[in-house]
């Protein structure tokens, strides 16, 4: 494509707070839903049927991999194939599930491949660097901590997701670039800032209701990114939020 555009790929189900605030800042958004092609509670979820290298120096389309959904299938086996996190450093998954295109993918880009028991690995791990990690997976934790990576390992109460007991907090999130007029955010926000922060974790709900708030908060700012959420709502596992540099699908 000759014009590149910021895009972010999420839920419909999203917060109109968080799509606004998005909006705001450059990106065109795109809702993503296949009803009937993977299990209900996940259709909506862009981390099922694409991958994002995060905070990578590749500033090109390589850097974003976007699944055939005709692979894809309502059981677990089937819908998490593509549920991958990659990092400029790591590709970290259940390599038993991944798909070939997936895993040739990250070959291409040289990523370094962590092997985790949990199939959903997007969902329950958010990369805020491309060595630092938040999950409350024991496994993935344990796996990305013998691989050299720092992970902060959390609860997973007080996230909802409709159809299971409780959501991840990778799903309620998403990376883009930071927002330069933080001090004009309405009420409805709330921040936590880095002076100089290249990029911003935004949540769909209130972070502050979550057990782990002060430990989520310092570890996103020491890893010299903002955070922001939508105060006052439930934190609600959307699938994680999906930015690129344009339009991919």
């Amino acid at each position: 494509m000759n014009d590149q555009q910021e895009t972010a790929y999420i839920s419909p189900h999203a917060y109109d707070e968080i799509k606004e605030f998005i909006s705001r800042n450059g990106y065109k958004v795109i809702e993503v839903n296949y009803p009937g092609q993977v299990s209900e509670p996940v259709s909506t979820h862009p981390d099922i049927f694409m991958c994002k290298i995060e905070f990578s120096n590749i500033n090109n389309n390589s850097s974003f991999f976007n699944g055939d959904i005709k692979k894809l299938g309502s059981t677990y086996l089937d819908e998490a194939i593509y549920n991958a996190c990659a990092t400029g450093k790591y590709f970290v998954h259940n390599l038993n599930i991944s798909d070939s295109e997936i895993i040739d993918w990250a070959e291409q880009n040289r990523l370094e491949f962590v092997d985790v028991p949990q199939g959903y690995t997007r969902c329950n791990l958010l990369p805020v660097g491309s060595s630092n990690f938040i999950t409350s997976d024991r496994g993935i934790f344990k796996a990305l901590s013998k691989a050299g990576a720092d992970v902060l390992l959390i609860s997973n109460k007080n996230i909802v997701l409709k159809g299971y007991d409780y959501g991840f907090l990778a799903g309620c999130a998403g990376i883009i670039s930071a927002n330069k007029n933080f001090e004009h955010l309405p009420s409805c926000y709330g921040s936590s800032l880095v002076k100089s922060a290249e990029y911003t974790v935004i949540f769909n709900g209130d972070l502050s209701a979550h057990p782990d708030f002060k430990e989520i908060i310092d570890y996103i700012n020491n890893c010299g990114l903002n955070a922001l959420w939508v105060r006052d709502k439930k934190l609600a596992d959307i699938g994680s939020i999906l930015c690129t540099e344009s339009e991919v699908i």
